[in-house]
């Protein structure tokens, strides 16, 4: 079936977050990783299997417009304030197009019906001398092949319009090869075809033979740069954190277990540790950042995973995050919940990862981290009102170094750092063989009041750009 090109233009508004907007197939979980090359920093313009990547200056919110054009306009004609332009190739097997921003979450993003395909993308950049108000034009995607021929003619194309902020005016020519045009020549590369969706660059001096304006086109030949970051690319989910152990979404995977007894939450890293909950937890729509999350009610609610070789963590490095928001008091029962709880309860000093609301020695409202229950293996956080009901999210990332004496435990909250201890003591083996991952709560009634909404554990080094990514990822989609 034919696909219909839109009457009107769609019309966003993307984060680009790291500098990066992203136009990806909606069937791929396109990786621009090495995509980001010296030379595509320099074209702002990373191109991998199933997507695109376009470089901004800064990280900023930009307005975007994309138009899908019945055909190939012919060869390039620059209106007279664009400074940058790049092309490259891209293809849509799926047929639908997600515009997003580098971190936004994959499945919110806006989809477009553009048509299966392979698509030619024209990248061009105007008023990126200016810190505000500034517009970064995308002008075309269009139907593979039609510059490749030199015909500039037949299939079908995208226009794509943004506004955001940089700076710096230049231009940048790559390419092996050239296909002349009416008013100008389109560098390509002899390597552009639908596979390999490698990109080009056009040039914009006014040497080129280009209709441009004098006043508006600089002919340096080298871009100043973007803040394009290579550690992730636009479709970025826990799977690609390394060692990803266990990924509990409440989003994807949460429901009532069969039969309505209680409910069950599957495992998105693809290892089946699957929780299922103990007393009555319920799911709550829009909990946090309007997303679903499990109910707790502090009493007998919490999720079991049983244990697995993945979650026996040894004496490796280790990160888990928790998104949640709890008002546990600190007093009655416990006064303390086990957000976070592999431990083996039966040998004190009940060695294995935990991460507790509101401390359990001096019962403050602060978050505290450990590895075994003393104060040589646990980390406390200085700010001590985390039980106030506001929604956050808490990375706990252990650097091992072998047991050694500079191994460290670390706790970020919101993306920030929030306490961290280091010495032999944090690197210990914490692998708590036979005993389950407890979330939100344990047998010994140190339950958790409030809500859970995404849990997240890695085996193994994690880069700082992954923890970024990870973080970013949390932030965006609960908003916080």
């Amino acid at each position: 079936m034919k696909t219909q090109v839109p009457a009107k233009p769609w019309k966003l508004r993307l984060f680009a977050d790291h500098g990066q907007i992203h136009l990806v197939d909606e069937s791929f979980s396109a990786s621009f990783e090495s995509a980001w090359t010296a030379q595509a920093t320099e074209d702002r313009l990373a191109v991998a299997e199933g997507g695109i990547a376009i470089g901004t200056h800064d990280t900023a919110d930009v307005a975007v417009t994309i138009e899908r054009l019945p055909a190939a306009p012919g060869a390039p004609d620059l209106e007279k304030d664009v400074e940058h332009m790049t092309e490259g190739s891209v293809s849509i097997p799926s047929g639908k197009l997600v515009a997003m921003g580098r971190t936004d979450y994959f499945a919110d993003a806006k989809r477009l019906a553009v048509g299966a395909g392979a698509y030619r993308v024209r990248v061009s950049h105007s008023g990126i001398t200016r810190a505000r108000d500034v517009r970064l034009r995308a002008l075309w995607l269009a139907g593979f092949g039609a510059l490749l021929a030199g015909a500039c003619g037949g299939r079908s194309g995208l226009l794509v319009g943004m506004e955001g902020s940089g700076s710096g005016a230049s231009t940048s020519t790559t390419g092996s090869s050239a296909s002349s045009g009416s008013t100008g020549t389109v560098a390509t590369s002899s390597t552009d075809t639908p596979a390999s969706s490698t990109s080009s660059s056009v040039t914009t001096s006014t040497g080129s033979g280009f209709t441009t304006s004098s006043s508006s086109v600089s002919t340096t030949g080298a871009s100043s740069g973007t803040t394009a970051s290579s550690s992730s690319g636009p479709t970025w989910t826990p799977l690609q954190l390394p060692g990803l152990v266990l990924w509990l979404d409440g989003s994807d995977g949460l429901s009532p277990a069969g039969g309505g007894n209680g409910l069950v939450w599957l495992d998105r890293s693809g290892l089946h540790n699957d929780a299922a909950s103990v007393g009555s937890p319920t799911i709550v729509a829009g909990a946090i950042g309007g997303r679903p999350a499990v109910s707790l009610d502090g009493q007998s609610d919490y999720m079991v995973v049983a244990d697995s070789p993945s979650l026996q963590l040894s004496t490796n490095d280790f990160l888990f995050a928790v998104v949640t928001a709890y008002t546990t008091p600190l007093t009655g029962r416990s006064g303390y919940g086990m957000l976070y709880s592999k431990q083996d309860p039966t040998d004190s000093p009940y060695i294995g990862p935990c991460l507790v609301g509101n401390t359990q020695v001096d019962h403050t409202g602060a978050l505290q981290a450990q590895v075994s229950d003393g104060s040589s293996s646990w980390v406390v956080t200085s700010e001590a009102d985390f039980n106030d009901g506001v929604p956050f999210y808490v990375t706990v990332h252990r650097f091992a170094l072998g047991g050694a004496a500079g191994a460290e435990l670390l706790v970020r909250v919101n993306g920030a750092d929030a306490g961290s201890a280091s010495g032999s003591s944090y690197g210990i083996d914490v692998s708590a063989v036979g005993f389950p991952l407890n979330i939100g709560g344990t047998p010994a009634q140190q339950d958790v009041l409030g809500f859970i909404a995404e849990v997240v554990a890695a085996s193994g080094p994690v880069g700082a750009g992954d923890v970024d990514a990870l973080e970013g990822y949390l932030k965006r989609k609960y908003a916080l």
